[in-house]
């Protein structure tokens, strides 16, 4: 919408007057790369080529198994689990929270889901990048990611190829 684009324009002029940063001519639409290529203009070394790439997903998948405590309701717990797993903002798969070529560990996973009021007991059953070429990586505790690549794990249902995350609860209460 056009209030959407004008509250980002003042947003990119803000940071750009902040930053004592030219802003973009109007000779082409501006762009994340144009806006991102002025920054890296004023740090880069003389002399120095920078390239910019298009850095690349890793979907991820993974299965956690959940005990709840008595007195919680099962549905509502996979309810608040899904929310922290969630790729939405403040989700633990937010864009930009893990930095690129940074490795997922189980055990922030775990760590996760052990904080979510209700569970008991946590279990990665699997964890894996998607795809039969992958092999599961429970054992090792950790998806190795390449500096080029970004962990993504959107969980949209008939998309698998985004990244996906599957949620068994047991114990606590029916309902």
């Amino acid at each position: 919408t056009d209030a959407s684009a004008n509250l980002l324009w003042q947003a990119i002029e803000r940071f750009h007057r902040d930053n004592n940063l030219a802003l973009p001519t109007d000779d082409a639409p501006v762009t994340p790369r144009r806006l991102l290529r002025i920054l890296i203009e004023r740090r880069r070394m003389v002399g120095t080529e920078v390239f910019l790439e298009k850095a690349r997903p890793a979907p991820i998948a993974f299965t956690l198994s959940i005990r709840a405590r008595p007195g919680y309701f099962r549905s509502e717990l996979r309810q608040a689990l899904a929310d922290i797993f969630s790729a939405d903002e403040g989700g633990f798969f937010e864009p930009g929270r893990l930095d690129f070529g940074e490795d997922l560990y189980a055990s922030d996973i775990i760590d996760a889901a052990m904080a979510v009021d209700g569970v008991a007991v946590a279990c990665l059953n699997r964890f894996k990048r998607v795809g039969s070429g992958w092999p599961d990586r429970a054992a090792e505790g950790f998806i190795p990611i390449d500096d080029d690549e970004y962990v993504r794990c959107l969980n949209v249902r008939g998309a698998a190829e985004k990244g996906y995350f599957r949620l068994i609860v047991n114990g606590g209460e029916a309902g």
